[in-house]
């Protein structure tokens, strides 16, 4: 389903359609049938689907957190948080619902209770690291700095390849001016996800503010570079509309080209 092109989808949606037909009370075929359509981009048929779930039963956690994805899929975030809080009824320790409750919260502006979310999740499972991370951000965000790279140091105790953690780290860490260790940071990060740009960026950053202009010209042209292929078709494009008397924005984005390629292939 996941992977499947759209003939396929459409295949196994029909076929939970049909297990319905011949049981309409099979709430595991709803749920998935729900997931389908959300796959597909139907959310309001998923939000049905989740809603005669919870008609029948209430307590079914697994519709409210399908139910909460689709909300937010709408955008109606107030939705989905009585939605979430519904689920925590029935797990008041879940950490993922804490967590995400907490996610919630800080989309609608209320950081004072999504920081709570996230320590009673800290609190029900220790290990989680998602709930870790989010508490850095919202302390960092804040300024305090130290605390946040504890925050984050505990993140990558959990899980070492999270690059996310590695990045905010390094970067509560340029700010209290451990540059050598932010640098650690970013190029560790970098080897996890060679292609990210925001790390191409936040190392330049860095490497400039390190006094090394040539080193960090180099993250910023690797991440320049991957825009070369988009604005030659872009160019390609306005070929096509020449008539339309478009050669001098034509000629621009043809000098950037040739630049972005000229600098790489002295770089």
């Amino acid at each position: 389903m996941d992977i499947g092109n759209e003939n396929s989808k459409l295949k196994v949606t029909k076929l939970y359609e049909f297990i319905l037909h011949e049981n309409s009370l099979h709430e595991n075929a709803r749920l998935n049938l729900g997931y389908c359509f959300r796959q597909r981009g139907y959310y309001q048929h998923a939000w049905i689907q989740y809603s005669a779930i919870l008609h029948l039963n209430p307590s079914n956690v697994r519709a409210l957190e399908a139910r909460t994805i689709v909300c937010l899929q709408m955008n109606h975030p107030t939705d989905a948080f009585i939605d979430l809080n519904q689920a925590l009824r029935y797990r008041s320790s879940s950490a993922q619902l804490l967590t995400n409750r907490g996610v919630i919260q800080q989309f609608l502006c209320d950081n004072k209770n999504a920081m709570c979310d996230y320590l009673s999740a800290m609190l029900a499972d220790p290990n989680h690291a998602f709930a870790h991370y989010n508490t850095g951000n919202i302390v960092m965000f804040h300024g305090q700095f130290p605390q946040a790279i504890s925050l984050f140091d505990r993140v990558l105790e959990i899980n070492p390849r999270d690059e996310a953690a590695l990045t905010n780290r390094a970067i509560a860490k340029v700010v209290l001016k451990q540059y050598d260790s932010a640098r650690e940071d970013l190029e560790h990060a970098l080897k996890i996800s060679p292609l990210s740009a925001h790390i191409h960026v936040n190392l330049g950053q860095l490497l400039l503010t390190m006094n090394e202009p040539y080193e960090a010209e180099k993250h910023f042209f690797k991440e320049l570079y991957k825009f070369v292929y988009v604005i030659q078709l872009y160019i390609n494009g306005v070929v096509m509309h020449d008539e339309n008397k478009m050669v001098n924005d034509k000629k621009l984005w043809m000098i950037i080209v040739l630049v972005l390629n000229l600098r790489m292939h002295y770089n």
